[in-house]
């Protein structure tokens, strides 16, 4: 994408990192010498009553200002409430107050007062009042006509750290601004307007001896300030107020047991704490004992800010002690999943005079005493637990059924959220992140990043739309009755403030990683309402789970102390709100992980199964062995040594039109994958072979990794970046991220290798070259016409024929006749170049242009922005699809449409564009989506695509669908919740994104994308290029590191070949194959669909339950279980023969239990379905494993057809197998 987005990214960073947000009127400013502000501290004071002086400093400390430019007008303005002289600076060059620099030196808390009334434009760029010499390091106001923004940077407008205010305008306000090396706090007309508590970045950190201004931007290009300004205070000191320190500082206004006490003031300051009746409730808040009757009780605490002490009151109503067994067993609760040492409940805190003892079903489960002993093995177990509550003289039961017992062998996930210091900010940080304990170590799984986001809040009418970020945070996860997993939140927006008070985010999901909601619709997916009351919950109170008492669900948190909740059987319908306690947050595990916040989250226990499943999807996928290559075995004087060697080096084309890639090294994975490596074979050790006699020959090799992600960036300068092979070299383009982006190079190369940058390129013919490599593709001297962007370039092979789509503006202007009415920013449009038979791919003149056409034949996008676009194919069809500019609602975000198009015609859509997502999670916003590509892979198609805008935070989710459904069709795509590329795997890489997908000549899947070089600032994006490795669940992984890829130190083997006199076999077939003792067909799983087979698990079969016996003594059979698929591969003794055999797994059917309650999700877990279907329970229309890749420059993979095709290519299969299970 362009570099327009930077520009626009550079706005929205704006607000990015306010956070701690108050807004609204809390409280009255104190007089000056109060909260901190005294004569002593005032540096300097004006009034602006001097017509002979204007800029005469009346504290008595001589700092006097200097009034700049000509004919600054002077005089009392007619709406000016003090009535006194003022200054009206009129937005003119040169006009502005300059203040003495230094005059805030050796201070990093200062407190700036005045009143001003701007004339300024809401749009425009501009600093009211400045501190700073530069564009770099600043601290600015900036008062526009309905909102004052105010922020610190050390690192230019990117990084700033600033709060926002609203005001009325067009009239005078006065203006407090408090500033410590903590927080930015504004006040206006007397009233805290807004606080930022989170800043990190000191006064001090901008330099010594700054100039201060009012009127003037540290910016060059900025305006001056038109606006009046008057009575200027500044004190070296920051202004805290009584709402500054009490703020969000609670007590219940009502108790049935002990009180939590704040420990810190709402700045962070330690809080003193005593009772007005410490015979009910201690001065730390313990309830001593519960009154006869309902008791107030007065709390006194005492903050000292600054050498300031503040106090308050809280007044907190004690309830009467609980006298009766039954009013008392209301109150307790079990946790419906039980772990192994915890212990039941024997008391209950609203009730201390109250004794509960327990009855279990199962002692060797849960014990009579309430000790949790856990169940053996590894499967969870169900116990019924009947509890008897004495109280006095009286006394009742309360039964619990079908409890959940966790195995000993349990492992913990917590769930937690990251602070807003992160490369993103809360944006990012906020949503629901997940970490796993095995016992040892806890591990943050997709890589410290977020799993579920908040969808955002989308307000739509039919010609407008805007987006309001969302965020989570106190997420609690619980499971279900039905056994899958759900979470509830509180929903924050883009500066992290709590907001949509008496909603909260609920979402299931049958494995934690795909989570169900509605994106593509405007209505929230995401949220339910508990309560018409909107006030906020208090923080971290939030809580849900399964109550095996009642046979319903609890949703509880707190308001002002107060423990309410409501309760539930389906999440859609809920009770009256009641008094009273839910379920305690477990403690989450953080240890060791960045950024966490303490307390943001709980924890539950997983079974080693569901841990090991989330590992594989969430944790890093690393190398664990290598297999050497299987021993070649020779008759003497029966092979030509060019065989032998073809058959060792590869090279050799097979029938799909790949090459062989000869004695291959097979890499074990950590679960359960494989890939075969290629190997450079030591030539000398070749040499020594000697096919006239028997011998046996130990050949040397090194393992050929292609993974340059340590060897970043791979070409300079090149955004959007596209590669593909095609007649026998590899090509390569992208968009120029430096120069202008106005011309496409394009490099080739025999090796994928020869692509990296020889020598460093330059800014030069409107783009980035490097001389010797790159040549001049399309630009704005190609003759086309087209003048200005030239955009994202992809390569794409279809029918044998090479097209390249890219975007750029229509011939004639940098615009469209077409597009002048667009409610948004058109921008360029999709074009297609066809190259000519037998023409060069470098030579301008060898391509033929075409202009997208919709299905009626005219523009594809005549009114928004068409670019990015890629090209597909899927079971029997052809697809383009592409970033789309909304046509029809001002403001809305770009998204990603489809069209279905015929492959000889590939710029002619013949179904009309369909919207399959818009940008709407916290790491895609306030962005666009775009940069789709799509990788197909065991009856899977997966779309890549990029969101944000270019910055370091640019990232790349998926979309997936199964092959053979409708894919213009919106409904049969899942959206992933969070991306899979995005900051924190590759060092000193930030905003990876806008990548696509290529294939070697050997058949191997690469991921060629950009990023940036800085996590703060907004840099050239350059093109780097990693191998794409198949889990063994068939998906892909975008991201894998040369060390996960390939243990550096297994990189080493040996080759053993033996030349024998005997009479060498070539029988590669299977006398028996049993699969957990059930004998398959062999003629069956030799077939193109393989043999099916019912089991209980298909999870648990492994390769121990497989016994696989060759026709023939001297060949290997090699068994492997994954993705529930049985496959053995028998090589022959010679090596130069393979036959495949499988076994598809598949899970005996269960009578469904008719008595299991209704599903809070109505039996849907719809992941992020764009319609809600369960993504685990598709059509599985050619769900298969394995790969067999198309010529489009889109792959495109399948085992099945694959493996037979090179199965019967004799040599062919045991030289080139796919990364995959």
């Amino acid at each position: 994408m362009g570099k327009w987005k930077k520009t626009v990214a550079a706005i929205a960073a704006l607000p990015v990192m306010i956070a701690g947000l108050a807004s609204g009127p809390v409280t009255a400013m104190a007089a000056d010498n109060d909260g901190g502000l005294t004569d002593a501290n005032l540096v300097a004071s004006y009034d602006f009553e001097d017509a002979n002086d204007k800029g005469k400093d009346i504290s008595g400390n001589n700092n006097d200002l200097t009034v700049k430019g000509e004919n600054v007008e002077y005089g009392v303005p007619g709406d000016h409430q003090s009535g006194g002289n003022a200054i009206q600076l009129r937005g003119n060059d040169g006009q502005y107050l300059e203040l003495p620099n230094g005059l805030l030196n050796g201070t990093d808390s200062f407190t700036v007062q005045f009143d001003s009334k701007s004339r300024m434009a809401a749009n425009d760029n501009f600093f009211s009042f400045t501190i700073g010499s530069d564009n770099q390091k600043y601290f600015f106001s900036r008062l526009r006509p309905t909102s004052v923004y105010t922020a610190i940077t050390k690192d230019s407008n990117g990084n700033e750290q600033g709060v926002t205010a609203t005001q009325s305008a067009n009239v005078w306000h006065t203006y407090r601004i408090s500033v410590s090396p903590t927080f930015i706090a504004t006040f206006i007309d007397g009233n805290l307007a807004a606080i930022n508590k989170n800043v990190t970045t000191k006064l001090s950190e901008l330099g010594t001896d700054l100039p201060m201004n009012f009127g003037k931007s540290t910016w060059a290009g900025d305006k001056y300030y038109n606006g009046g300004l008057d009575n200027i205070k500044i004190w070296k000191a920051a202004y805290v107020s009584d709402g500054m320190v009490w703020d969000g500082v609670t007590l219940p206004g009502s108790t049935e047991g002990s009180v939590t006490l704040p420990a810190k003031d709402a700045l962070g300051n330690t809080i003193t704490w005593s009772s007005s009746n410490t015979a009910v409730l201690g001065n730390d808040g313990t309830l001593v004992k519960a009154p006869a009757q309902d008791t107030d009780v007065t709390f006194t605490a005492k903050s000292t800010v600054n050498g300031i002490e503040y106090t308050k009151t809280f007044t907190v109503n004690v309830a009467a002690a609980i006298t009766a067994a039954d009013a008392a067993a209301e109150r307790l609760l079990v946790d419906y999943q039980l772990t192994a040492g915890a212990t039941l409940p024997t008391a209950i805190a609203a009730a201390p005079d109250a004794k509960v003892t327990w009855k279990s079903s199962d002692t060797s489960l849960v014990k009579d005493d309430g000790t949790v002993v856990g169940a053996d093995g590894d499967a969870e177990k169900t116990v019924d637990l009947t509890a008897t509550v004495t109280l006095g003289t009286t006394s009742t039961t309360k039964k619990f059924t079908g409890v959940r017992v966790m195995p000993k062998s349990a492992q913990k996930l917590s769930s937690y959220t990251r602070d807003r210091s992160i490369n993103g900010g809360s944006r990012v940080g906020n949503a629901l992140h997940l970490a796993l304990n095995n016992g040892t170590t806890t591990t943050a799984l997709n890589t410290n990043y977020g799993v579920a986001f908040a969808e955002a809040k989308i307000n739509a009418t039919a010609n407008t739309e805007s987006t309001e970020v969302r965020g989570l945070v106190d997420p609690y996860l619980f499971q279900l009755k039905d056994g899958k997993y759900a979470y509830v939140a509180v929903f924050t927006d883009v500066n992290g403030n709590r907001v949509d008070g008496g909603q909260v985010a609920f979402s299931t999901s049958s494995n934690l990683t795909d989570w169900s909601g509605k994106p593509n619709e405007d209505e929230r997916g995401d949220m339910v309402t508990v309560t018409s009351d909107a006030t906020l919950f208090d923080a971290g109170s939030i809580a849900a789970g399964y109550d095996a008492s009642a046979g319903e669900y609890r949703i509880s948190w707190k308001v002002n102390g107060v423990a309410k909740y409501v309760t539930t059987k389906d999440f859609k319908t809920f009770s009256e709100v009641k008094n009273g306690v839910g379920f305690e947050r477990a403690q989450a595990d953080l240890t060791g992980i960045d950024n966490a916040v303490a307390g943001s989250g709980n924890a539950i226990a997983l079974t080693k199964d569901v841990a090991d499943s989330l590992t594989e999807r969430l944790g890093r996928v690393h190398n664990t062995g290598v297999e050497v290559p299987t021993d070649i075995t020779v008759q003497a004087n029966k092979t030509t040594k060019d065989d032998l060697l073809a058959q060792i080096n590869g090279g050799a084309e097979l029938d799909n039109g790949n090459l062989s890639k000869g004695a291959t090294a097979t890499a074990t994975y950590s679960d359960g994958s494989t890939f075969d490596f290629r190997v450079n074979w030591n030539q000398d050790d070749l040499n020594k072979i000697d096919l006239t006699e028997a011998g046996t020959y130990e050949i040397s090799g090194t393992i050929n990794q292609q993974n340059y992600s340590e060897q970043f960036p791979m070409m300079s300068n090149r955004a959007d970046p596209n590669i593909v092979y095609y007649n026998g070299k590899y090509y390569a383009m992208g968009t120029s991220d430096t120069g202008g982006m106005k011309t496409l190079f394009i490099r080739s190369s025999d090796t994928l290798a020869g692509l990296k940058d020889q020598k460093a390129g330059t800014a030069t013919e409107g783009g980035y070259k490097v001389e010797g490599q790159d040549v001049y593709l399309f630009g704005e001297n190609d003759g086309l016409g087209h003048k200005g962007y030239h955009w994202a370039p992809e390569l794409h092979v279809i029918n044998g024929k090479l097209y390249c789509f890219y975007a750029t503006f229509p011939a004639g202007k940098a615009g469209d006749e077409n597009i002048t009415n667009s409610p948004n920013w058109a921008g360029p449009s999709a074009y297609v170049m066809e190259l000519k038979d037998g023409g060069d791919p470098t030579k301008t003149a060898d391509w033929l242009e075409h202009r997208v056409q919709a299905k009626d034949g005219g523009v594809l996008s005549p009114h928004g922005l068409s670019i990015d676009m890629t090209y597909f194919e899927a079971g029997s069809k052809s697809y383009i699809a592409w970033s789309q500019g909304d046509q029809e609602r001002k403001g809305a975000k770009a998204n990603v449409s489809i069209a279905e198009v015929n492959s000889d015609k590939p710029w002619q859509a013949i179904t009309e564009p369909q919207r399959l997502m818009r940008p709407e999670w916290g790491w895609e916003l306030d962005g666009v989506n775009e940069g789709p590509n799509v990788l197909v892979s065991g009856g899977k198609v997966y779309m890549v695509f990029s969101a944000q805008l270019v910055t370091p935070q640019y990232a790349t989710g998926m979309l997936i669908a199964n092959v053979g459904d409708d894919l213009t069709d919106p409904a049969s795509w899942t959206k992933s919740n969070y991306p899979w590329l995005h900051n924190g795997t590759f060092a000193g890489q930030f905003g990876l994104g806008h990548n696509s997908y290529f294939t070697d000549p050997y058949g191997d899947t690469y991921n060629v994308y950009h990023a940036m070089t800085s996590g703060t600032n907004n840099t050239a994006r350059h093109a780097g290029v990693v191998p794409v490795h198949f889990r063994a669940d068939g998906t892909p992984i975008i991201d894998m590191t040369t060390s996960e890829e390939l243990d550096q130190s297994k990189k080493n083997v040996t080759l053993k070949v033996v030349v024998t006199e005997d009479q060498v076999s070539s029988d590669a077939t299977l006398k028996s194959l049993n699969v957990v003792g059930s004998d398959i067909d062999l003629d069956t799983a030799a077939s193109t669909e393989g043999a099916a087979l019912e089991v209980d698990d298909p999870s648990k079969v492994t390769d121990a339950d497989v016994q696989a016996v060759a026709n023939d003594a001297n060949a290997k059979a090699t068994v492997a279980v994954a993705n529930n698929v049985v496959t053995v591969t028998v090589t022959t003794q010679d090596g130069t023969t393979v036959k495949v055999y499988r076994v598809v797994l598949t899970k005996k059917a269960v009578a469904p239990d008719p008595e299991d309650p209704t599903d809070p999700d109505s039996g849907k877990d719809n992941g992020d379905k764009n319609t809600g279907k369960d993504p685990d329970k598709g059509d599985n229309k050619g769900d298969k494993p394995g790969a067999d890749l198309s010529e489009t420059g889109a792959a495109v993979l399948s085992l099945g057809g694959a493996v037979v095709a090179l199965a019967v290519a004799g040599i062919s299969l045991t030289i080139w197998r796919k990364r995959r299970a």
